[in-house]
């Protein structure tokens, strides 16, 4: 009995045995989804912007992330899917271009794994089923690393099966642009999941802090939404850390972990309690905060709208859109968590509001 209890519900299984079955659900869910890809695709593929994978026949024609000026004709119906393959020995010495500052230059991780994927099986959109193979045995072996966060491993091996048979899964596994999410954003549902079960340690926090940022570093080489989980991050460190708001505030803040660092931040502590006993004191800190705060955000937007302005016009507007939703959103966001700070940090502690007013610009103007 005891044994059933822990692979159906305990959470307690080593650490191998995890590994093992990740790892035997990732081959197992490749093989089924590059096999799937094959079914669904039979009769054509779905459109995820073909036309922009110039960079991608590039490298798999081993000339590196790049576009070629003007277009190779011969690459034109490749990329339209007008025929299945194309010849590397068909590109004649043209002038190149880097792709970093095109459409193309955000999707690099993107563009590359299909580029390889071409150089390894051929220069061809039916040659691309194990990529959709890893990118779902991915999903699956991910997926099942969410459900251990509340599952036993044979509980969570039959949830992650049940995903990776599931029609509608299988439906967006041939838009590789869409699909190519999924393997990420579940990981990044894990590390939060694990960021909020495990006890609050300065080791650990920062160890999943990392693999967070590393895992969102990759994923926004493929689709640049994953800015879009950077406040889910925020919020899980700063609300449900293990201890609540008021407590481990060092380590929330800290972005160094060493010794020195956090004997900088005891003093910093130290100083604004000082400045803060007064109430001119707490006036000129609220003052001084308030600036700096505005000066980061007016530099921050000033910045991103340069880069926005950068790009092609016609993804111009959307993303100068995208921009500024996701400001609004954020300020909202940031007024609602600065309003559960203040009422529960100055109700402890008098010179509370200060503090926060201090630390918060501090990120805005780093």
């Amino acid at each position: 009995m005891r044994a059933l209890w822990i692979l159906l519900r305990s959470r307690s299984a080593p650490l191998w045995l995890d590994c093992l079955i990740a790892l035997l659900l990732f081959a197992a869910a490749g093989i089924w989804g590059a096999a799937s890809w094959k079914r669904a695709v039979v009769n054509g593929q779905p459109f995820y912007y073909q036309l922009y994978f110039e960079p991608a026949v590039m490298i798999a024609c081993g000339r590196g992330f790049v576009v070629t000026e003007p277009q190779v004709p011969a690459v034109v119906p490749f990329l339209r899917k007008q025929v299945d393959s194309f010849k590397c020995g068909d590109i004649p010495p043209v002038e190149t271009r880097s792709a970093q500052t095109l459409t193309q230059g955000p999707w690099r991780y993107l563009m590359t794994a299909v580029g390889w994927t071409w150089r390894l099986f051929g220069v061809s959109w039916s040659a691309m089923a194990p990529l959709f193979g890893t990118l779902f045995g991915a999903t699956v072996a991910a997926a099942y690393a969410v459900f251990r966060l509340g599952a036993g491993p044979l509980l969570a091996v039959l949830c992650s099966w049940a995903i990776a048979v599931s029609g509608l899964h299988l439906a967006y596994l041939p838009s590789l642009r869409d699909y190519a999410k999924a393997p990420f954003t579940l990981m990044l549902v894990f590390l939060l999941g694990l960021l909020v079960v495990r006890k609050a340690t300065w080791k650990g926090t920062l160890a999943v802090s990392a693999a967070y940022g590393a895992v969102l570093g990759v994923g926004y080489g493929f689709r640049t939404d994953f800015l879009a989980e950077i406040p889910p991050f925020v919020l899980a460190l700063a609300v449900l850390l293990k201890g609540g708001i008021s407590r481990n505030v060092q380590l929330k803040l800290a972005g160094w972990p060493t010794p020195k660092s956090r004997k900088h931040i005891d003093l910093l502590s130290q100083i604004i309690s000082t400045v803060a006993r007064s109430a001119h004191g707490r006036l000129w800190l609220l003052g001084a905060s308030a600036v700096a705060f505005d000066f980061g955000i007016q530099a921050t937007l000033v910045a991103h709208q340069t880069i926005v302005y950068g790009i092609e016009p016609g993804a111009r507007s959307r993303l100068n859109a995208v921009l500024f939703v996701g400001m609004f959103v954020g300020m909202a966001l940031g007024a609602a968590l600065g309003s559960v700070l203040l009422a529960q940090y100055c109700a402890a502690q008098p010179n509370g509001g200060a503090a926060i007013e201090v630390c918060s610009s501090l990120p805005a103007i780093r």
